[in-house]
């Protein structure tokens, strides 16, 4: 990723003095164990920079890191999880009559009381560095949901509010057993909590929610390489025997109707001799070649950091040579764009795990009757990111698109990843550029007038910008006279508009949203919406290019 090159702006001590002496005070460190200057705080390894254009505040290497450096140290007792929850007098005494709480209800509670106590608690020069506002999911208003337009998303953010909204209610007995202070106990502080927990947690092998990491939290993130499709998915393992035991499933008839099948798709069968490879050898060769960021793998960008037993020490290595002054990136795992809104409040424009999920269609759609295939694929039936259908997705097409009679005698070549016929092929990258343009069809913008809203909205620098822009393309709709595409931009601005300075509120938070700032913040949540969708339709637009092509290939 290009990010991985940026050169940061050094951040001033008065913006993070504070922190990194309360840091070196609690044993974290960036120097290596052995070294005979070992000291703690940062400044051998890293320093806090500012990224403008690459998630902000970040780390940037303080000299020339080679890869497998250890970069930074953060002390088992300066991490904030569960278990310092628990070492709590307080929170310990009220937990046992709440025993339901999940692990990240406890941590949220644990974080919001140590809030309250402001400057005294032990954790406040970390605290006060802390987002005071995200972007996630559950922050969505009922606007900012409809404005990602796909149904599967819609799905996916109104799931994220109402849990959202179940943790607080289930959490409300046991914070005001501790007698937390009401302004802390309300939807907005517990948003900003779980959101705090949801965004900024590493991983701990003793606790689900996972562990808060004062300094290595500065990380930002670096996607991982192309997402590996199927890799070594059980299903490319099955025996024969597995494989022909499924098919049988779907046998109604003799032999008879077996071979007159058989003889059709033989004559449509492609002649020259040339077969796909396996799955096996097409995982294994994507995994070698999957590159990540100056070529670091997937395998190698797993396993940035991590709790290390033996030290008491939550440890960060690097995992490529970095100059000095670059950014230093961490990976949080495999996301697509939609996860990383959900969870972490942010989007990459050309995230290479990003992806569309396309739902398999009954055989009946490829006029074979309604008897579906019975094996497990196990793989995503998804279009990846440049628009060509996973592994997973073609070979369930190819099993759709043979006659249930051909299933058992040759359904196995779908599963390794070869094609049965010519014909079938063609049919299944027919239903499928069809099933991109009927997609695309269904959503009230286009790709182009996303683009243009894009535009516009990146040009206004605060929500008072948008209400002049609606003014404005309100009187240039009219004499343009029913433009098909201004009336489709213009409406979503309206809707914005009018749904910022409604006085009828849904959620109980009507001062964020009457304030100056709630309307702000509303305003990048819709901008991370249609960034969203821009992506999503940008994919089905490539995938419609790539069946296109794919076909007049097949019919040569």
């Amino acid at each position: 990723m290009k990010n991985c090159l940026k050169v940061g702006t050094m951040v001033g001590n008065e913006d993070c003095e504070d922190l990194l002496r309360w840091a070196a005070l609690k044993g974290i460190s960036d120097a290596p164990r052995e070294s005979a200057t070992t000291s703690n705080g940062l400044g051998h390894s890293l320093v806090v920079a500012n990224f403008p254009d690459a998630g902000g505040r970040g780390l940037a290497a303080s000299r020339n890191l080679k890869e497998g450096d250890l970069i930074l140290r953060v002390p088992k007792s300066a991490l904030m999880s569960v278990l310092s929850a628990k070492a709590d007098p307080l929170l310990s005494t009220a937990l046992a009559r709440h025993p339901r709480l999940s692990s990240a209800q406890i941590l949220a509670v644990h974080l919001l009381n140590e809030a309250a106590k402001g400057k005294s608690s032990i954790w406040s020069p970390y605290l006060v560095h802390l987002p005071r506002i995200y972007h996630t999911l559950p922050y969505f208003m009922t606007n900012d949901v409809q404005a990602l337009q796909v149904e599967e998303a819609r799905w996916v953010a109104e799931k994220a509010i109402e849990k959202a909204l179940m943790d607080w209610e289930g959490a409300k007995c046991f914070m005001h057993e501790i007698s937390l202070r009401r302004r802390f106990m309300s939807l907005k502080a517990w948003l900003w909590a779980s959101a705090t927990v949801s965004s900024r947690t590493l991983h701990v092998p003793w606790d689900e929610a996972g562990t808060l990491c004062p300094v290595g939290d500065l990380f930002n993130y670096a996607a991982p390489g192309a997402y590996v499709c199927d890799i070594m998915e059980t299903v490319t393992n099955s025996t024969a025997q597995d494989l022909e035991h499924s098919f049988d499933k779907d046998q109604t008839s003799g032999h008879s109707s077996l071979s007159k099948a058989e003889e059709l798709e033989e004559r449509n069968s492609c002649s020259n001799g040339h077969e796909v490879e396996t799955a096996k050898e097409k995982a294994e060769s994507e995994f070698d070649d999957d590159i990540s960021c100056n070529g670091v793998t997937i395998r190698e960008r797993l396993r940035d950091g991590g709790f290390e037993a033996d030290h008491g020490e939550y440890c960060f290595y690097a995992r490529q040579d970095y100059h000095k002054g670059q950014q230093v990136l961490l990976c949080y795992g495999l996301y697509n764009n939609l996860e990383l809104l959900e969870h972490y409040g942010f989007l990459l424009p050309h995230n290479p795990n990003d992806n569309v999920h396309i739902r398999l269609p009954d055989s009946e759609e490829f006029g074979l009757g309604n008897v579906n295939p019975s094996v497990h694929l196990g793989g995503t039936t998804c279009l990846e990111i440049d628009g060509s259908p996973s592994f997973s997705l073609v070979a369930g097409l190819r099993l759709r698109a043979i006659h249930p009679f051909l299933r058992k005698a040759k359904g196995h070549f779908a599963l390794m990843g070869k094609q049965i016929s010519v014909d079938s092929d063609i049919h299944i990258y027919q239903w499928l550029e069809k099933k991109c343009i009927s997609l695309l069809a269904c959503l009230p913008t286009s790709l182009d007038d996303d683009f243009i809203l894009k535009k516009l909205a990146s040009s206004a620098q605060n929500f008072g910008a948008i209400e002049d822009l609606a003014v404005s393309l309100s009187e240039t709709l009219t004499k343009a006279e029913g433009n098909i595409v201004q009336v489709s931009v213009v409406r979503e601005i309206q809707n914005l508009v009018s749904s910022c300075t409604s006085a009828k509120e849904d959620r109980s938070e009507n001062e964020a949203r009457c304030s100056t700032r709630g309307k702000d913040f509303q305003l990048e949540r819709w901008k991370l919406a249609v960034e969203w969708r821009i992506g999503y339709k940008q994919i089905l637009r490539r995938c419609i290019h790539f069946c296109a092509k794919k076909i007049t290939i097949l019919k040569q």
